[in-house]
């Protein structure tokens, strides 16, 4: 997997319902130079990697999914995953940050693509996953369809936006015995407040605008999808890691200082 260090795009994002099958196929003995002039040309990452498209895209899922990356997913599978859900993304993974995230980012025309990972660095996870598709006029789904499908695949989702706002928001809430949040009047269906964390297991939230020359059609959509308690365990385990690395580097420290005698 190629990690190249960039300057994030935009760390937006989000997620429709279904990955895309096929990438183009890539000769055997590409090399390095071949790889980075099949990304220029608008190839995509897949074809620049020479990724087994088809393989990648027909393994089984752990969990839900956004266009083939589901929760707490190993960070070169989310990578392949990501290129892999449509052969003309172009996707990098930005540096490490001081808060022990970074991102796999994919981007095209019309579509952008996150996924934030967390964890110690080279086994970090998948925490969040987002997505964005913009739609051209001639090709806008039918807005109650879209919210349709996504409530078919991601369960019950309930309209927590307010009256006037300029997008739709709708959610779907999953208490940690898998149930459905159905009402607005839950005081769980607009997301999980911080002092009821502990009761929410997936969440999805979905953005949707309509097309502004014909209501009934979509004109963009967008996908988060987390879950307090991925984010939680690799929020530990990342602090575990740092505790021992002090700790050892602290040891080491004092047992390298055993030799030298003050001058009193």
């Amino acid at each position: 997997m190629k990690k190249i260090v960039v300057v994030p795009l935009m760390v937006l994002a989000l997620g429709a319902c279904g990955s895309k099958d096929e990438a183009p196929p890539a000769a055997n003995g590409e090399s390095g130079a071949d790889a980075a002039s099949a990304e220029a040309s608008g190839a995509g990452t897949a074809a620049a990697e020479r990724l087994d498209c088809r393989a990648i895209n027909a393994r089984p899922k752990t969990g839900v999914d956004v266009a083939g990356v589901t929760l707490g997913m190993a960070v070169d599978d989310a990578f392949k995953a990501v290129a892999c859900s449509d052969p003309r993304l172009v996707v990098e993974m930005t540096a490490p940050r001081s808060d022990g995230y970074r991102s796999i980012v994919g981007e095209r025309e019309g579509e952008q693509f996150s996924v934030r990972l967390m964890g110690v660095s080279g086994q970090e996870q998948v925490v969040e996953v987002n997505r964005i598709l913009q739609y051209e006029p001639g090709q806008e789904p039918a807005f109650d369809a879209v919210l349709r499908q996504l409530g078919g695949k991601y369960g019950t989702l309930v309209r927590t936006d307010y009256g006037g706002a300029p997008r739709e928001t709708h959610k779907s809430v999953r208490r940690l015995d898998g149930a459905s949040v159905t009402s607005l009047e839950d005081p769980l269906a607009r997301g999980c407040p911080y002092d009821l964390k502990d009761q929410c297991g997936l969440t999805v939230t979905v953005n949707v605008d309509r097309a502004e020359a014909n209501p009934a059609l979509t004109k963009t959509l967008q996908v988060i999808m987390l879950d307090p308690r991925v984010t939680q365990r690799q929020t530990e385990i990342a602090s575990r890691s740092s505790q021992d690395a002090t700790q050892r580097r602290q040891a080491q420290e004092v047992q390298d200082a055993a030799g030298r005698a003050p001058k009193l």
